[in-house]
Order: C-alpha cells, then sequence, then structure tokens
C-alpha cells in the first residue's frame, strides 16, 4: 500500500498524470474526426510535462502547497528539475517531426506557456506574470489545452480549416474551462486577491455554478456539431456522459477538499472522456455483431 501511494505521488506531483490529460484530449479529437494522431503524442506528452515542471520550478510556493505536496517537492526538487531538462530535450526531438505550419501554429501556446509564471509583464509600479494578470489564468489555460488537443491535431491531418475543428475548438475551450473553475475553488485560501478568479469574484458556490454554465454549453455546441457534423450517436452519449460525471465533480468540489480530488478525479475527467470515447462505441459494436 506504502508503495502505491509513493507511485500515486510520483504520478501527480512529476505532472505525469496531467500530461496523460492532455494527451486523452489528443486522442478525445482524433476519434470525433476520425484521424490518427498517434505520431504527435510523444511531443505532446514531453513538452506538456515540459511547460508544467518548468512552471513549478519558477514559481514554487510552498506557503500554497500542502503538506504531502510540499514534502515531496522539497525532497526530489532535483528530481524534478532532471524531468524537466529531459522532457525539454524530447520535446525538441519530437516537434522536429511537425510540419512547419503546425510548428509555427504552436509558437502562441509556447509563449503562453513559457511566460505563464514569469513575471515580466508591466502592471502598475510592478510587473507580473500572465498567471497573475486579473481574470487571465483559466482563460489562459482552457485556449492553450484546446490549441493543443484541437488545433495540432487538425492541422497535422489537415482538417483545421473546418466547421468541424471550430465547433470542436469551443466545445474542448468550454470543457476545459468548465473543470478548471474548481481548480480555483480550491485555491481561494492561497490566492491574492489581485488575480480577482471567479470564486473571488463571485464566490464558491456561483464559480460552481458558472462551471455548470460551461459544461451545458459544452454539450449545446457538442449537441449541434453531432447534427452538422460527421460522428456517431455513440460518441455524442459519451460526450454527454463525460459532462455529467464532470458536473458530478465540480459540484463536490470545495475548499476542503484534498488535493488528490482535484489533481487526481477533477483533472482526470479529459481521461473520462477518451475512455467513454473509446469503450461506448466499441461496447455497441459488439453487442451488434
Amino acid at each position: 500500500m506504502d508503495l502505491l501511494k509513493k507511485l500515486g505521488q510520483f504520478i501527480i506531483y512529476s505532472n505525469v498524470f496531467v500530461s496523460f490529460c492532455v494527451l486523452a484530449l489528443c486522442q478525445s479529437t482524433s476519434i470525433i474526426i476520425g484521424v490518427d494522431s498517434s505520431h504527435l503524442l510523444p511531443f505532446v506528452f514531453f513538452s506538456t510535462l515540459f511547460a508544467y515542471n518548468f512552471q513549478r520550478i519558477v514559481r514554487f510556493n510552498p506557503i500554497k502547497e500542502q503538506s504531502t505536496h510540499l514534502e515531496w517537492l522539497n525532497k526530489d526538487r532535483l528530481f524534478i528539475i532532471l524531468i524537466t531538462v529531459i522532457s525539454l530535450s524530447l520535446s525538441v526531438y519530437y516537434a522536429l517531426y511537425l510540419s512547419f505550419s503546425t510548428f509555427y501554429f504552436l509558437i502562441p501556446a509556447s509563449i503562453i506557456s513559457l511566460s505563464y509564471p514569469i513575471k515580466i509583464i508591466p502592471l502598475g509600479s510592478q510587473k507580473v506574470s500572465l498567471r497573475e494578470l486579473p481574470r487571465a489564468k483559466i482563460f489562459l489555460i482552457a485556449l492553450v489545452w484546446s490549441i493543443v488537443s484541437v488545433a495540432l491535431v487538425t492541422l497535422e491531418n489537415d482538417s483545421f480549416y473546418s466547421l468541424d475543428t471550430l465547433l470542436l475548438f469551443i466545445s474542448r475551450f468550454s470543457f476545459v474551462l468548465a473543470i478548471t473553475i474548481p481548480f480555483d475553488i480550491r485555491d481561494l485560501k492561497y490566492d491574492d486577491l489581485s488575480l480577482k478568479t471567479i470564486p473571488q469574484i463571485f464566490g464558491e458556490q456561483k464559480a460552481k455554478m458558472i462551471a455548470l454554465y460551461c459544461l451545458a454549453f459544452f454539450e449545446l455546441i457538442s449537441i449541434f456539431h453531432f447534427f452538422v457534423g460527421d460522428f456517431s450517436w455513440q460518441l455524442l452519449l459519451a460526450l454527454m456522459l463525460t459532462s455529467l460525471l464532470s458536473g458530478i465533480l465540480i459540484i463536490r468540489s470545495s475548499q476542503v477538499k484534498n488535493n488528490f480530488f482535484f489533481s487526481f478525479w477533477v483533472e482526470g475527467a479529459s481521461i473520462i472522456m477518451y475512455l467513454l470515447l473509446f469503450i461506448i462505441p466499441l461496447a455497441f459494436g459488439i453487442l451488434a455483431l
């Protein structure tokens, strides 16, 4: 049991899990639009792993970390730096296999990710990071995740300039926004009031409602996409079930929940989407035999 606990801490605290979450969203896009994006997955995984650990190193805040996370970070800081260096090297290597147009399009996402924790933006008498811009944090996260999981996949498969891509990008942005709001609820007791996060402005309960509205918008766009696009009702059912399960997690979110609830269950909604998109059509296909 102790070994499993240590393994779980490593997967979450080293940002391996969140990298798999972004990977799962890329695979979800591939299933919905019917393309193969397997050649992109190494780049997506290692670039995400690098970006999150780079941000962790730059903006490490011992006051904001829960005790077990802080203990792990203090003990394995050199290991995190090693992971960051290795993931950067592999990201550059696998980026060489991307088309030029894709690489060019990823520049904005890369700039956001790298400058997210660095204080380079003049604001009043001081400099702040992108993360510290009032009201901006979760929108930047949703934008980058949507670019990587939708724009990257469709660009590499020559289907970027299409209605399918536009609708999928909008629905993905809404979904990521919905599951990111609970993290601001978690951080209410830590975040500076100048951030003006949604929970700070509207309170915890109204923030949950806003997240649920984002999920409702995700559902509406997905239904519209089903009627004008070309994917099966089984995939639509998977998306609706994903929204339902994500909604339950959002409702159960609160400041008193531990970090594992957010970093595994809420973040893992992305993996839930991929699993349902994969399993439901497969199950109905087997039943039809």
